[in-house]
């Protein structure tokens, strides 16, 4: 159940990318970006399953001027009755082409963002996550 809150939680996540002259804004997207919603629900946000419960408490994105990002994941997972605090990390490069963000992960492999403004969001079928600076 781990690896699968942790490969859901990483789909619906992402980094932003270098900047380029097909930046519309010019805004450089390189920072630290905490994850605010997940499908318009502020975090705490709860996934439940196969008798599993997972609590996401935070998740912080960290987009790198040499293209690079890595991200924490926090969550609190309940299963027959015990409750343990866990931590997932992710990491890998990323590109930009003028507000889409690709990312490659080293858990996943490629997933999109769109970048506007200081918040980067992906708009999986399954997820909407929004992240800001």
């Amino acid at each position: 159940m781990r690896r699968l809150f942790a490969a859901l939680a990483l789909a619906t996540l992402a980094a932003c990318g270098s900047d380029t002259s097909t930046n519309p804004n010019n805004e450089a997207v390189e920072g630290s970006y905490s994850l605010r919603t997940v499908n318009g629900q502020p975090l705490p946000y709860t996934v439940q399953g196969n008798g599993v419960t997972i609590v996401l408490t935070s998740d912080v994105l960290t987009v790198s001027e040499d293209g690079s990002w890595n991200e924490t994941i926090t969550y609190r997972q309940t299963s027959d009755g015990v409750t343990t605090n866990e931590a997932d990390a992710d990491a890998g490069t990323w590109t930009r082409v003028a507000n889409t963000i690709t990312f490659e992960s080293s858990a996943v492999g490629a997933f999109e963002g769109t970048y506007a403004k200081g918040t980067v969001t992906f708009d999986d079928p399954n997820f909407l996550a929004v992240f800001k600076r």
